[in-house]
């Protein structure tokens, strides 16, 4: 169980994916009703469900009363489904969704996993932990939140695709011609206006460098916005593509030479399996989460980080130029993402899921 946003989908999506193909287990998905949850599950053939979400507002509220409510009957859903579905054990990957299925393997006895992708874990995980028979998280730091005894560090399962295409297979993909330095922009699956407003801003100085490609996934609100400023910068300029989003996010991050992006978990984690050298710009809000995502990275010196109101155009320039100028730097964070990275994550989560149900 997980959806409603990138961040809980694809991580969930991952663990399914391996449960099938390793240990050829039967898996309902249980995510969130919206076009993300639904295109994302159709696209991987994953049998589903999906049930009404919402957001939890941060502070006392009558939004946050009516939540609450909101778990509570997409808790009693969950438990229908999972009866219906004879389930053995539940996976949730935190949120409305994954706090609804943790909820709802309480009330039933269903033997439950839970994962907590951010270094501050969420609300949702964060109170409902003691109801979850194992936890798994992405980060050490996580893990200080929860009982060590049923907690294990696993790193962010990331899905199979990331782990199968290789750069050579992306390029050609994208069609991205041989030699291209790829500059890949991602500010998650809703975007970023910081990233695309300096991206653009520096759009002129990053196309100097005649093997400079820009690979540009602008979110589908800023989209139209960002394609018209991108416009009237540089014209329909043949080593600038923008997206809205890519159905197949992995040919773009294989594809990346350096990237520039949030600092949401999964993002960071698919980046570091693929070796990518990072900037992080963390969204400031949300508790400041993102910042402590990144803490791993810019510590072992694979990323660097520029706050959010510090990327201005000039900076982002010169930051690239300075990074693209010092190859030998860009292969130390290359390798050093390598170092950080666990691409085993997901296979570790399916056998301990597996565990959880042999065992109760």
């Amino acid at each position: 169980m997980g959806g409603g946003t990138a961040g809980h989908l694809f991580p969930s999506v991952a663990v399914a994916q391996r449960l099938i193909d390793r240990l050829g287990a039967e898996v309902l998905f249980i995510g969130a009703e919206g076009k993300l949850d639904s295109r994302i599950l159709q696209q991987q053939g994953l049998p589903h469900r999906l049930i009404p979400a919402r957001p939890f507002p941060y502070g006392l509220s009558l939004d946050a009363v009516a939540a609450v409510g909101a778990v509570l009957r997409g808790a009693t859903l969950c438990a229908r489904i999972a009866r219906e579905f004879r389930a053995d054990a539940l996976f949730g990957a935190g949120g409305f969704v994954g706090a609804a299925g943790t909820l709802a393997a309480a009330w039933t006895g269903l033997p439950s996993v839970c994962h907590a992708s951010d270094a501050l874990p969420d609300r949702a995980n964060r109170l409902l932990a003691p109801w979850a028979g194992r936890i798994t998280t992405h980060y050490e730091a996580a893990a200080a939140h929860f009982p060590r005894a049923k907690t294990t560090v696993t790193g962010q399962p990331i899905r199979r695709e990331f782990l199968a295409t290789t750069p050579q297979q992306a390029r050609e993909a994208l069609g991205i011609p041989d030699g291209a330095f790829v500059l890949l922009v991602a500010g998650g699956s809703q975007g970023a206006r910081t990233l695309n407003h300096a991206t653009v801003g520096a759009l002129d100085r990053l196309l100097s460098d005649e093997a400079a490609f820009v690979l540009h996934l602008t979110g589908a609100a800023e989209h139209q916005d960002t394609v018209d400023r991108a416009r009237r910068c540089v014209g329909d300029h043949p080593r600038y593509r923008a997206m809205a989003f890519c159905e197949e996010p992995w040919l773009t991050t294989t594809a990346a030479d350096l990237c520039l992006t949030r600092g949401g978990a999964s993002g960071l984690a698919e980046m570091t399996v693929r070796g990518v050298p990072t900037v992080v710009v963390p969204y400031p809000y949300a508790a400041g989460h993102q910042r402590l995502n990144a803490t791993e990275l810019v510590e072992s010196k694979a990323a660097v980080l520029i706050e959010d109101a510090e990327l201005t155009p000039d900076r982002l320039a010169e930051t690239v130029g300075q990074l693209r100028g010092a190859p030998e730097r860009l292969a130390e964070m290359s390798r050093a993402a390598l170092a950080v990275a666990r691409p085993q994550a997901a296979d570790d989560i399916a056998q301990i899921i597996a565990e959880v149900a042999r065992t109760g």
